[in-house]
């Protein structure tokens, strides 16, 4: 029989669903640093227009640095993914917006906002598995193991 540090452990490993959802959102992320990337250096944007580009690549940076903490289960970041998975979603379709009034169209333009939705589901559907891995490794400290966690 498994002593209750062991069970404890065994539920601070991180979940396969935490690690989709850390997967879709790091996806997304990529994508959009490449669709920020694309426009920043294929098409001349005039005046603020350039800014909103470069607004989408830190969005992307960011939710990759989010991204990495959730796939390792670090405290809060599942919900910081989450919280910059929407914020990029929603530069993502603003920008494809003034892209199409622009005459600029792009198939990676289309997609990562659909990446970003299904970033999004995923990491509604991790929720409730990360806050048990978070309330095990809280245990686990609490009661003296120091696990890198």
């Amino acid at each position: 029989m498994e002593s209750l540090d062991d069970q404890l452990i065994d539920a601070a490993r991180v979940p396969t669903a935490v690690k989709a959802a850390a997967g879709a959102t790091g996806l997304a992320a990529a994508l959009g640093v490449i669709l920020a990337l694309q426009n920043l250096t294929l098409v001349q944007w005039a005046g603020a227009w350039m800014a909103m580009p470069i607004g989408v690549l830190l969005l992307g940076g960011a939710t990759a640095w989010a991204a990495m903490r959730t796939a390792r289960g670090r405290p809060y970041g599942l919900s910081l993914a989450l919280s910059l998975s929407i914020a990029l979603v929603t530069g993502c379709i603003a920008w494809l917006v003034i892209a199409f009034m622009s005459g600029v169209v792009s198939l990676l333009g289309l997609t990562v906002p659909a990446v970003g939705l299904a970033a999004i589901l995923l990491d509604g559907l991790a929720l409730v598995p990360y806050g048990k891995l978070t309330a095990a490794r809280r245990q686990l400290k609490a009661s003296g193991h120091d696990l890198d966690l």
